[in-house]
């Protein structure tokens, strides 16, 4: 009987377990994890503004983990891994051997070099929040009652976050990004202009292209206010740090599973250089969004199991976003490095969409407003439809122009 033991209980992980069951039903899982909960981290905010309890943020049924026969150790973590005696041992001083281990232990904040800024634990002390996990959106909405001027520092998916989920609660929120425009990695300016609107709309303060310099303290250690690159001063007594991640690879140190400058390598089956440990999710530090950490897991989860899955999509980043009533889609680039790429752009009836290709391949797209062109987009990416060869705007093309029926009934790409 195979023994799989799982490494966290976010997206990577918990779809992993499903693979599993799917294909072994009688080997023994155990789930380790931190956290005390599973739950969406994309929806962290609507916590933090009151708009879902902490029920309402779980994305598994009821009795997931029953149905799946798992071991849930919560509360405890991995502390160190022994690859050649195949076992993990955890913080409450226990040991988990495996015969297949999958290391989806996210990634925590990267609380920046900043003067004020003294480590994790110091930060906390002194007001400075990060926004990852459960934890952190209780201690944040907690704090943020008794706040009277809250300040934002990064302006990319988690900041947003952040500033959505804290806008209403009545506090002055000021918002700054080393960037021109908001979600700067997902958005262009047409595309962010809409979001930056919104935020104004409800109360928010922001500042672009300018860092934070130092970050005040009062005489008992506790956030006074921060100076930014141009000598502005904003004075506040909370700091919610929105400026990176970094990959919680910690416990494959001195393991000689192989790690990089952003967290532990694998490959498109979510295989490590150990036969026996695989990753997945926001661990590998290299797109640290939701959809691809869900896929990344079903496929390892599956190779645990014996099974032959590759990830076929690694096509950039794609990010759905929805704030302020606002929908968008992005995907890979949404501005080229160089003039050798070609921009097609669609702005009508409020809605925005911006297609970047070079030489017949699509490099990047932005839909912004109705949504369901996505669909087809999504495909000519996925099947590497050359758009050179299309005889139509890249903004009016649907299925019926590169997909045929066959006789039994199959879809087949034909080159347009």
């Amino acid at each position: 009987m195979k023994k799989y033991v799982i490494l966290g209980a976010s997206a990577a992980g918990v779809n992993a377990i499903g693979a599993i069951r799917s294909l072994d039903n009688k080997g023994l899982i155990t789930l380790v994890s931190e956290d005390d909960a599973i739950y969406s981290r994309c929806i962290l905010h609507h916590f933090l503004s009151g708009a879902r309890d902490e029920k309402g943020l779980q994305f598994i049924d009821d009795d997931f983990i029953v149905k799946h026969k798992v071991n849930w150790k919560k509360g405890v973590c991995a502390v160190s891994l022994d690859p050649a005696a195949r076992k993990v041992t955890l913080s409450d001083g226990s040991a988990e051997p495996y015969d297949k281990l999958l290391v989806a232990t996210g990634a925590r904040t990267a609380f920046p070099p900043i003067p004020g800024i003294q480590g994790e634990n110091a930060a906390r002390s002194a007001g400075i929040y990060g926004l990852r996990t459960l934890d952190d959106a209780r201690n944040i909405k907690a704090a943020a009652k008794n706040a009277a001027s809250i300040v934002i520092l990064g302006g990319g998916l988690i900041g947003i976050d952040a500033a959505s989920g804290l806008l209403d609660r009545g506090k002055p929120i000021t918002l700054i990004e080393g960037q021109n425009n908001m979600l700067p990695l997902q958005l262009d300016k047409t595309a962010a202009q809409g979001y930056e609107q919104m935020f104004s709309k409800h109360g928010g303060k922001q500042y672009y292209h300018v860092t934070v310099k130092e970050i005040a303290k009062d005489a008992n250690g506790a956030v006074s206010g921060v100076t930014l690159s141009d000598g502005t001063h904003i004075g506040c007594d909370m700091i919610v740090c929105a400026t990176g991640v970094k990959a919680n690879a910690d416990v494959l140190e001195n393991s000689g599973i192989l790690v990089d400058a952003k967290g532990l390598v694998f490959n498109r089956r979510g295989e490590t250089n150990d036969s026996a440990v695989y990753g997945a999710g926001d661990v590998g530090g290299k797109s640290p969004i939701w959809p691809l950490a869900v896929k990344e897991g079903i496929i390892a989860g599956a190779n645990m199991a014996g099974a032959s899955m590759e990830h076929a999509d690694f096509f950039g980043s794609k990010s759905a976003m929805s704030f302020w009533g606002i929908k968008t889609l992005s995907m890979g680039i949404h501005t080229p490095p160089d003039t050798s790429y070609t921009i097609e752009i669609e702005q009508r009836d409020g809605n925005y969409k911006k297609i970047v290709h070079k030489n017949g391949r699509i490099y990047g797209a932005l839909i912004q407003g109705d949504l369901s062109y996505a669909g087809i987009l999504t495909q000519l990416i996925a099947q590497k439809i050359d758009v050179s060869r299309v005889r139509k705007s890249l903004f009016s093309i649907d299925y019926s122009d590169f997909f045929t029926l066959k006789q039994n009934l199959e879809f087949t790409y034909e080159e347009v």
